[in-house]
């Protein structure tokens, strides 16, 4: 079998062959031939023909791929519950994982030429979520409303400039935003927001990259705060004692 970049484990099998350039061995979904020109789109949205049994397949990896540029959506992969999206250089579209509600960790890193942020709207099972290292993702994921979120790394994104939404995260207690471009407001916000909903005792790395700067000797409210319920926040000091 030729190398393959796309490998999607599920628990079934059966439905209609698969598409000119998947190959199926036992359990094991792999793209090994996806034209590149014009862009592809890899959609398992609902009623997908590519495997009509998506809701068994709880395991998705699409590594190291140099060349292939498309787009991948998993909406329609109802039971998955892990997702590694790592180091494609040609990809320029973050996954779709909207409405996953099995999902449960996410890898997307070192995806050098991706510029767009994962969509985990709707993931209401997530605990985990890696989207770090992508070094022209320009905007933040939206944690907002996920409920079972404890650990998010958005770190090492150098031209992120927004900082990611964590309304309504009540178990959140691990934020990696360290190494990004986001400004002081952004991040102060952030920290409201944390503070807002989160529970005592957690870690929030701001610190390196662009990232905006605080007086460590005058620090504002928004980081004494968070500090006060337990939380230890790093940050940029730019009047260190």
């Amino acid at each position: 079998m030729l190398p393959s970049f796309l490998g999607i484990v599920a628990q079934g099998g059966g439905g209609p062959p698969p598409p000119a350039g998947v190959l199926i061995s036992g359990q094991t979904l792999d793209v090994t031939y996806l034209t590149t020109t014009p862009a592809e789109t890899f959609n398992f949205g609902g009623g997908s023909t590519y495997l009509t049994n998506g809701e068994s397949v709880t395991s998705f990896d699409y590594l190291n791929d140099p060349t292939t540029v498309f787009s991948l959506d998993l909406t329609g992969l109802t039971a998955l519950t892990t997702a590694n999206v790592v180091s494609n250089a040609a990809m320029t579209s973050a996954p779709d994982f909207s409405g996953l509600t099995a999902m449960t960790n996410v890898y997307v890193y070192d995806n050098a030429a991706m510029t767009s942020a994962p969509d985990f709207t709707g993931c209401t099972a997530l605990t985990t979520a890696n989207a770090y290292g992508n070094a022209l993702m320009t905007t933040a994921p939206d944690f907002s409303g996920l409920t079972a979120l404890t650990t998010a790394n958005v770190s090492s994104n150098v031209n992120m400039t927004t900082a990611p939404d964590f309304t309504g995260c009540t178990a959140l207690t691990l934020a990696y935003v360290n190494g990004c471009a986001v400004s002081d407001t952004n991040l102060l916000a952030m920290c409201v927001q944390i503070y807002d909903d989160a529970p005592a005792n957690g870690t929030l790395a701001m610190e390196g990259g662009s990232n905006g700067s605080f007086d460590g000797q005058a620090l504002p409210g928004q980081i004494t705060n968070l500090q006060g319920n337990g939380w230890t926040v790093t940050f940029n000091d730019n009047n260190p004692p």
